[in-house]
């Protein structure tokens, strides 16, 4: 989890990164719109990963003491993937080859998490 908090940072501070990944998911959403427009849109998107970042980068250095943190990385993994599915749900308004890493990865991420919890919380050291 603190490495995905890396990414999710490298989406803000790399403009080449952030340019290459989300740019093929969500630029084909603004075709109409111009670059300038396109190109801020997609910076917005990366500040809100640095949230998931700082969320998921928590989670990591407190998972196996406080399950609540876990709940707070599942549901930025959920806020993460909804709106991908919406937008692919509604009519296929993204392009499921360019969005799948971000609809299935952070719902592996869900169930890794939903199963960590569940085999090493609760039990004492």
């Amino acid at each position: 989890m603190i490495g995905n908090s890396v990414l999710d940072a490298a989406f803000l501070f790399s403009p080449a990164i952030r340019d290459s990944l989300l740019a093929t998911a969500v630029t084909p959403l603004l075709s109409d719109a111009d670059q300038t427009l396109q190109h801020e849109y997609v910076k917005l998107i990366a500040w809100k990963f640095l949230m998931h970042g700082a969320a998921r980068f928590y989670a990591g250095m407190k998972i196996t003491t406080d399950d609540s943190v876990v709940y707070l990385a599942m549901a930025s993994y959920l806020i993460e993937a909804a709106p991908f599915w919406a937008m692919y749900l509604d009519g296929g308004k993204v392009d499921f080859n360019n969005a799948a890493g971000m609809m299935f990865a952070p719902l592996l991420m869900i169930a890794c998490l939903f199963l960590r919890k569940k085999s090493k919380f609760g039990k004492e050291p």
